[in-house]
């Protein structure tokens, strides 16, 4: 199972009207230096968006928060910082139609009925 934020007490039928609603799941990019002279971009954990909740303005608050702690790869990787906060820009990666094609790897085995699931998955098409 795949641990993606803001799903621990989301149950299959609640999922599948939030989905239903405008819920999205995504990853943005961070900088995350491994020494003051080296910084890889890598994907941030998985996020669940409920309803209503701009990936955008995640990105942006996400963005702030990356300056903030990384500062000290702006000058050792410019690149890589300018490619970071473009994709907090645009709201990062929307993960919500591969996640919900392999909803059956992603949450527990119990997490939903099999009809559950495989509406899970025919919403995957409809993204």
């Amino acid at each position: 199972m795949t641990s993606i934020a803001g799903t621990s007490n989301l149950t299959a039928s609640r999922l599948i009207e939030e989905i239903r609603q405008g819920a999205r799941f995504a990853a943005f990019s961070n900088l995350l230096p491994h020494s003051p002279k080296s910084a890889e971009s890598t994907p941030t954990q998985v996020i669940y968006l409920p309803p209503r909740t701009s990936r955008v303005s995640l990105g942006f608050k996400l963005a702030i928060q990356t300056a903030l702690a990384d500062w000290r790869t702006l000058p050792t990787n410019p690149l890589r910082t300018v490619e970071s906060i473009v994709d907090f820009a645009r709201g990062g990666t929307d993960l919500t139609a591969p996640i919900l094609r392999h909803v059956e790897h992603v949450f527990d085995q119990d997490f939903g009925t099999p009809e559950e699931i495989e509406t899970l998955k025919s919403l995957s098409a409809q993204i």
